[in-house]
């Protein structure tokens, strides 16, 4: 209960002060005590702190009236009764005001949460201790009356005691911080204020050192209290910096020293003040009046009455008066309407306004800021004026709000306009919020104005438009400067165009106009016309189709009637078949000639026909055009006339092979209309003025005869489908009628003209007129026209289409000494590649009209100028492709002048026998011979070497070696470790090395050479012009070459025919067997998928139209085949339509030949394909040798004899290592000289020789024998 009650006094201290309080102004006790709240706390803390003492310890002491002042309370009693007899209060008075104590601390029990046992035992307590007290009172009382010298002492004790209550009091209700130290600087007091600013109980620091306080680290002589105490003096407001649980704090300091009773020294009081914040404080003055000083306002402060006191140098400068005249001026003086301000100010309120100031002759508007200044305690003490020139700035608000006026007058203009216009019209600002529509947004929305202004633009979208719409505003918020988009929706159920313009105030967006334009019954009517566009399309193309599947139904046969006239007049026939044979062809071609012309006029009639321009020579094509037709009318005897105007140019740009049909079209009607007399061709051109497009040249051809004319009434009816002159000579003259119909439609498609003029039985003109591009064509210079200077003689065609990239490039090439041709059009490429067959080409990829990928497929298609180097100059990084489709370099732009040339150098500088040095490496001499013989031959020179070692100790020795010819199978030093040693000095890493061997290469093989070589050939079936341009390439190329590490053809190329024709079948297996190929023919596609899985095959043909599978989806099957991903298929097809060819091509297909099928182009595409001659495979073998070869022939077999001696004898003593090293000899040099089944037969008994089969060895020697026999009757 003790410990409850304590707890219940220390917490209600303030409500028992309130209710003593209230009852000493009931009880009239005002007048001699306080009423504040402060002074009753010490009293009421002093009887809490000994009512708590006594509970603990004295609560059951019985207390006599003599023993009063031993009892702790008693004493209390006591001393309070002294204190208040001291201010004249009677023991009445006192004991009527202590019945309000003991009453507020048993009012304060009763009210308390303790229960009824505990308030009970309580009160019994306090009302004990407050009886003790009482008790105490009165024994004070008591002795009042006792002799005067007791009465003088007690009161003298009362006034010292008083005086010492009195500094007791000041000392501890001082602020300021106050020591009390003994002579040797211990602290011996401290009061309140001290130990709460150094967070310390006054018992811990006393006997403590002033210093160790203060964490201040100056020594004890240098302390100013100790100076001022052995000195006996004081000092004043000395800052010094201490340390406190704070930090640092600065504080003022006075003090001085203290002495007793008797004068003697005793030590010295300290008084501390904390002015860190005044410090403080002064620093930001200070920074105040800098900034003020620095300012670019004026400004001013005055004092509480009104009078200037501080004014900053902008303020000088713009009242026009120094600091002195303006210090103690008024503010009605410094301002105008300065009392207005005042007016303001004095009664606490802030003043803004603008106001004139007169500055000399002229005013400025200064605007203007006064605030009072007041005390922390709000009291005013001044007043703080600012003021700034606002005269610029007001003159730009005039304007700013002028420049609003005629926005607003232009925004009314707007939105007039915009309300006018029958479109749909919305703004939007940056953030995409409407702020302004007409009356078609309210028409097609549905919604009022009011409901539309301020929503987001967005809320008026839907779907794949809302996206569309929110991305576009994205961008214009990110990208600035950004072009307007147009597209067509559905909006609101309407067809309309939608065009989003963003609207940019300097380069920052600012918002959007939104316009849409319904479209509903434009696009209605564009609905219809495009299904009746797709109806008419749809017509056209199964007319197309039509017309395509009946010319591939009709050539599918003339291609067997072709065809096989020609094998018949091959079997040696009489003269009676011979003409009947020619008939059929001449009827066949007549039948094909006029299939021609019908796809011609279904290609113009269905607008297919493409226009394919190109530079061409324009006398060659006249004098090519008129070769053709000249023998007719040397049967006749009719003259040829040819008369060119001199000043044409000879390079046009044009459509030449359509011009060239025309044109023999005219010269064919000539010729079979005109039976005496002459035919005459004229050509005649001028540039003009009128330029269609690029075509800034007419060309003129007057064909004119002195035939049978036409009549005056035919003349308009001449051109017209399916009809001539007269019908009757349909079938005196022949033709469909059909010739100058399409003449006509092809020169209107061109843009020129087609005009007749005629006189029956006179003959007839037919004038041609042609608008044809003009082009600048370097002819190729003879080496003695080239520049003088210059150190090569390399002609270059330059395909570029960026003008600034040809010129640097003609301009690097020119300096280096190249002839220059250039170009910027890959259709004209093609042509000059062929006309002037240029060292090397330049190709950029990017071109206006053709890609340069398809002009390098084109390039190395086409036989003569396939081997012409081709390098590839392009930004896009494509260099696999680029050496996948021919190229043999690449040069990535931007080009490097020195990278260029050197890529040049390396494919023009001629090879010749003084610098060339080709290393040949093989122990057989008679292929080493054989190799001699064909390098010495082309023009190199030949090192011949038949130990590898030695071969690398030149190659070390001598320089420059260009390439080394090497077998593999060697006595010591064999080819692998041939090219270890080589590949290991990095000067011949790079030399290129072509192996020639004829052993079959495993796996193992392949891994030992690790990529250490270029090409390898199989030295058995070596043609010497297969090695010369393999050894050309490398040459040419200096860099490595990838490997092909692909299984070598022997025997005779292998044919899949896949044609569901049996004519075309036997047709061209007759073609094909004849010259050594071997055919192997099925149905469809998919046979010939089944074909494929049971055998292999070099090389396909197939037919594109079959049953079952077509050739399409065939050539599609394998292409998806990982197998034969690189089986070359050549499609054969009678479709002649536009399109065809990229149809097949698309499909997969590696070329196009069109039926019916001529042998010659039919053999060299499969020989380009292949890159291997067919072997006969009936009657005499044909031998494949060169000239040079043919002559070591005898020699070689007669050599061969003795080998085949030595073989037998070593076949009969068991040396299988000599007959190891014989027949690999013999595999190697038997197809070098045209004799590959000695090669064959040789690799046999080398093999039968590694696995040891004695019996096997032998069977083979003896047919060696044999066969060699059967060669010498052939040769013989």
């Amino acid at each position: 209960m003790r410990e409850k009650l304590i707890e219940l006094l220390n917490q209600n201290e303030d409500r028992v002060i309130e209710k003593l309080i209230n009852f000493a102004k009931a009880g009239g006790f005002t007048r001699f005590t306080s009423t504040r709240h402060d002074d009753w706390h010490l009293s009421v803390r002093e009887i809490i702190q000994g009512l708590s003492t006594y509970l603990m310890k004295h609560a059951d002491d019985v207390v006599n009236v003599h023993d009063a002042a031993e009892n702790p309370a008693c004493e209390f009693g006591v001393r309070c009764a002294r204190m208040h007899r001291a201010r004249g209060i009677t023991l009445k008075m006192f004991l009527g005001l202590f019945k309000y104590y003991r009453r507020a601390y048993l009012d304060m029990v009763n009210e308390s949460y303790l229960t009824a046992e505990e308030k009970q035992a309580a009160k019994k307590s306090m009302n004990t201790y407050f009886d003790r007290l009482e008790l105490g009172f009165c024994s004070e009382w008591a002795g009042e009356g006792k002799d005067s010298r007791i009465h003088e002492l007690q009161l003298v004790n009362r006034h010292l005691t008083n005086e010492k209550n009195k500094l007791r009091t000041i000392f501890e209700s001082m602020t300021e911080c106050v020591f009390v130290v003994d002579p040797q600087m211990c602290i011996t007091e401290i009061n309140s204020a001290a130990a709460a600013y150094f967070e310390v109980q006054p018992e811990e620091v006393i006997g403590m050192t002033c210093s160790s306080l203060l964490g201040c680290d100056c020594k004890q002589e240098e302390c100013h209290l100790y100076i001022a105490m052995n000195k006996a003096g004081c000092y004043k407001d000395v800052e010094v910096e201490v340390t406190t649980k704070r930090g640092r704090r600065r504080l003022l300091t006075s003090g001085s020293f203290l002495h007793d009773i008797s004068g003697k020294y005793a030590g010295g009081v300290q008084v501390f003040v904390d002015v860190t914040e005044k410090y403080r404080m002064e620093q930001e003055l200070r920074l105040h009046m800098q900034a003020n000083n620095s300012s670019s306002e004026c400004i001013t402060i005055f004092d509480e009455s009104a009078q200037l006191i501080y004014a900053n140098p902008e303020a000088e400068k713009m009242l026009g008066k120094g600091i002195k005249e303006l210090l103690g001026l008024g503010i009605e003086d410094v301002y105008p309407e300065g009392e207005r301000i005042l007016f303001f100010l004095i009664r606490g309120n802030y003043w803004r306004g603008e106001l004139l100031l007169k500055q000399g002759l002229k005013e400025i508007i200064i605007e203007v800021h006064a605030t009072p200044i007041r005390r922390s305690i709000g009291q005013i003490i001044g007043f703080h004026v600012a003021a700034k020139d606002i005269t610029e700035q007001k003159a730009i608000q005039i304007k700013l709000q002028q420049a609003r006026e005629d926005t607003e007058r232009e925004a009314a203009k707007l939105r007039a306009i915009i309300s006018m216009m029958g479109a749909f019209i919305a703004l939007a600002d940056a953030e995409g919020t409407i702020t302004e529509v007409n009356e078609k947004v309210i028409t097609m929305t549905g919604e009022k104005k009011a409901n539309i202004i301020g929503k987001k633009l967005w809320d008026i979208h839907q779907g794949d438009t809302l996206e569309k719409v929110q991305e576009l505003i994205k961008k214009y918020q990110e990208q600035p400067n950004q072009p307007p988009l147009t597209f067509t929706r559905i909006f609101c159920g309407h067809d309309v165009i939608m065009n989003i313009q963003p609207i940019y105030r300097d380069a920052n967006y600012d918002g959007i106009l939104l316009m849409v334009i319904d479209v509903t019954e434009v696009a209605e009517s564009k609905r219809q016309a495009e299904q009746a566009r797709e109806i008419a399309e749809k017509a056209s193309q199964a007319k197309s189709e039509f017309l395509a599947n009946m010319s591939h139904e009709i050539r599918t046969p003339m291609n067997g009637i072709l065809g096989f006239a020609e094998v018949l007049a091959q079997q040696g026939l009489n003269q009676e078949q011979q003409e009947s044979v020619k008939i059929i062809r001449q009827c066949g071609e007549q039948l094909m000639d006029l299939i021609n012309d019908i796809l011609d006029l279904s290609k113009i009639e269905s607008g297919k026909l493409i226009l394919e321009e190109t530079v061409f020579s324009l006398r060659k094509m006249i004098y090519e055009t008129v070769n053709v037709i000249e023998p007719i009318l040397m049967e006749k005897n009719v003259e040829m006339k040819i008369s060119i105007d001199p000043h044409l140019p000879d390079y046009l740009k044009g459509d030449s092979f359509r011009i060239r049909q025309i044109l023999n079209n005219l010269l064919s009607n000539a010729a079979k209309f005109t039976h005496e007399g002459c035919v005459e061709v004229k050509v005649q051109g001028e540039r003009t003025l009128e330029k269609t497009d690029h075509r800034n040249f007419v060309l003129t051809f007057i064909v004119s005869d002195t035939g049978i004319g036409i009549p005056s009434d035919k003349l308009a009816e001449i051109f017209e489908t399916f009809t001539q002159a007269d019908g009757s000579t349909t079938r005196k003259y022949g033709g469909t009628g059909l010739g100058l119909t399409i003449s006509r439609s092809l020169t209107e498609l061109m843009g020129g003209q087609l005009q007749v003029q005629s006189e029956f039985k006179k003959g007839s003109q037919f004038s041609l007129t042609l608008p044809v591009a003009l082009v600048h064509v370097e002819k190729k210079l003879a080496p003695q026209q080239r520049k003088e200077g210059s150190t090569r003689e390399g002609v270059v065609l330059v395909i570029e289409d960026d003008w600034t990239t040809k010129q640097l490039i003609t301009n690097y090439l020119e300096k280096a000494g190249y002839t220059v041709i250039a170009t910027d059009h890959g259709k004209q490429a093609l042509t000059l590649a062929k006309i002037y067959q240029p060292d090397a080409i330049i190709l950029d990829i990017l071109l206006p009209d053709l890609s340069g990928w398809d002009i390098l497929v084109k390039m190395k298609k086409t036989e003569e100028i396939q081997q012409i180097p081709v390098i590839v100059c392009s930004v896009l990084p494509e260099k696999e492709r680029a050496f996948s489709l021919g190229a043999v370099d690449y040069i990535e732009k931007p080009i490097s002048e020195e990278i260029l040339i050197s890529r040049l150098e390396k494919l023009t500088l001629s090879r010749t026998s003084e610098d060339t040095h080709i290393i040949l490496v093989d122990d057989d001499k008679t292929a080493l011979e054989f190799l001699r013989c064909v390098i010495e031959g082309a023009g190199f020179k030949p090192h011949p070497f038949m130990l590898a070692q030695e071969a690398l100790d030149f190659i070390f020795r001598h320089e420059p070696v260009h390439a080394v010819i090497l077998d593999l199978l060697m006595p010591g030093m064999d080819g692998f470790d041939f090219l270890d040693h080589l590949r290991s000095n990095p000067k011949f890493k790079s030399l290129p090395v072509l192996i020639n061997t004829g052993k079959d290469l495993t796996q193992q093989d392949y891994q030992k050479l690790n990529d250490k070589y270029e090409r390898i050939l199989n030295k058995s079936y070596i043609h010497p012009e297969a090695l010369l341009r393999e050894l050309n390439l490398l040459i040419r190329d200096g860099v490595q070459r990838k490997p092909v590490n692909q299984k070598m053809k022997k025997g005779p190329v292998n044919v899949l025919l896949v044609e569901d024709n049996s004519f075309n079948q036997k047709l061209i297996e007759h073609l094909l067997t004849g010259d050594g190929y071997k055919v192997t023919m099925v149905e469809n596609g998919q046979e010939a998928l089944a074909a494929l899985d049971q055998g292999e095959y070099d090389i396909v043909l197939m037919d594109m139209q079959m049953p079952v599978m077509d050739g399409y989806e065939a050539t599609r099957q394998i292409r998806n085949m990982e197998k034969y991903k690189k089986l070359p298929v050549i499609a054969l097809t009678a479709h002649a339509m536009k399109g065809d060819c990229e149809k097949c091509l698309s499909a997969g297909c590696d070329d196009y030949l069109a039926k019916p099928v001529n042998k010659d182009m039919l053999i060299k595409t499969i020989k380009k394909f292949t890159d291997s001659p067919a072997e006969e495979s009936r009657g005499k073998k044909t031998r494949i040798r060169d000239k040079g070869i043919e002559l070591l022939v005898p020699w070689y077999l007669q050599d061969l004899a003795g080998e085949m001696d030595k073989l037998k004898e070593a076949a009969r003593i068991n040396d299988l290592v000599t007959v190891r090293y014989i027949s690999h000899g013999l595999k190697g040099s038997g197809g070098a000289y045209g004799f590959p089944e000695l090669s064959n037969l040789g690799a046999e008994i080398e093999r039968a020789a590694v696995n040891q089969d004695l019996e096997l060895v032998r069977s083979l020697v003896n047919q060696l024998r044999e066969l060699y026999t059967e060669i010498l009757e052939e040769e013989l």
